[in-house]
């Protein structure tokens, strides 16, 4: 008995050791070693968010005013600190703008910056008519590595009132349904796979940049209206501090997300849905424009909800404090055609 066992012994090592040499015979006609899906998604987070959380979730948004950007404007007589960066479309470009800004068309944003050196001025403004697509554009280039870009509070309204857009859009519509009921997270889930094909984290970043501005912009925002026809189709998300969300209401159905926390890798980023569109609103849309295009970048269908709580509670805002549009936003500061 104790012969034949130690017999099979013998002979499964045999067998063990075979496997071995023939396993590690075929290990060595691979080349590469497919990446896990999470790879991009988790290599690209690490550069963004760094030691501190990065630029989404310490110091956004990045607005100027228009009394500030004039004042810039006004004391820059060699050209050289500020450029002012217009995204609107050719023709809107034509009928009216801020003397001395370059219309750029939102495809060509990053190689606009990268081709003509941008991090050499001291300010970079991005301008479009309501403030929400510049804040878009600006968090887009903020991530590209380019910490000297603002975006025009209130947009071009606040201007000229030639390109005021913000008196047509507040309103109280949506006042008498908002929600005190507070509505828990998702639970944590996978992060979308981007497929970019990059190893390196500024290429990924790069890629997913490119991408996201590639994609028409109108696909990026829902109007309030559109919105409420089915609001169990989104995931909806009320970004501001937890008290204002139980305390002044919300849409029904919307979870709150703190600025500057909930959307760490470590906190509760991966609560977001993949398969789900995703509506963010804040007071004005603006700072929306920030976070939605952040979460474009990492892979989601983010949506940015026009106008924000101005265009649905106005008075609860104005009679509260908060953020909201007034005609004396609007400065009247001179354009060219």
């Amino acid at each position: 008995m104790h012969i034949i066992f130690r017999t099979k012994i013998k002979f499964l090592a045999v067998i063990i050791i075979v496997l071995i040499y023939l396993s590690a015979g075929c290990s060595k006609k691979k080349t590469t070693e497919p990446l896990p899906d999470s790879y991009e998604s988790v290599t690209m987070l690490n550069q963004l968010e760094g030691n501190d959380g990065g630029f989404i979730n310490t110091y956004a948004p990045v607005f100027i005013s228009a009394s500030d950007l004039r004042t810039i404007y006004l004391s820059d007589s060699t050209n050289t600190q500020l450029i002012v960066i217009d995204v609107r479309s050719n023709s809107d470009y034509a009928n009216g703008h801020i003397q001395g800004s370059v219309n750029v068309q939102f495809h060509d944003l990053l190689n606009y910056f990268s081709s003509n050196n941008l991090k050499t001025y001291h300010d970079v403004v991005i301008v479009d008519f309501t403030g929400e697509k510049a804040a878009f554009a600006a968090s887009l280039m903020q991530l590209g590595g380019y910490g000297n870009v603002s975006s025009l509070f209130w947009g071009l309204s606040s201007w000229h009132e030639d390109f005021n857009l913000w008196d047509m859009a507040v309103n109280n519509s949506k006042a008498s349904i908002f929600s005190k009921e507070p509505i828990p997270k998702a639970f944590p889930g996978s992060m979308p796979k981007l497929g970019t094909g990059k190893s390196s984290a500024m290429d990924i970043i790069n890629a997913r940049i490119q991408t996201v501005l590639d994609e028409d912009f109108d696909k990026s925002v829902i109007t309030n209206d559109s919105l409420f026809q089915n609001l169990a189709k989104y995931y909806i998300i009320q970004y501001s501090k937890y008290d204002e969300y139980l305390d002044y209401g919300h849409i029904p159905g919307s979870i709150n997300y703190v600025p500057h926390n909930d959307f760490r890798l470590s906190a509760y980023l991966n609560t977001l849905p993949v398969e789900k569109p995703i509506v963010v609103y804040d007071y004005t849309g603006q700072i929306s424009g920030y976070v939605t295009a952040y979460l474009r970048m990492l892979g989601y269908n983010a949506n940015i909800l026009l106008y924000g709580e101005n265009g649905m509670i106005y008075d609860v805002l104005k009679s509260n404090g908060f953020p909201v549009w007034k005609i004396t936003e609007c400065k009247n500061y001179p354009y060219i055609k």
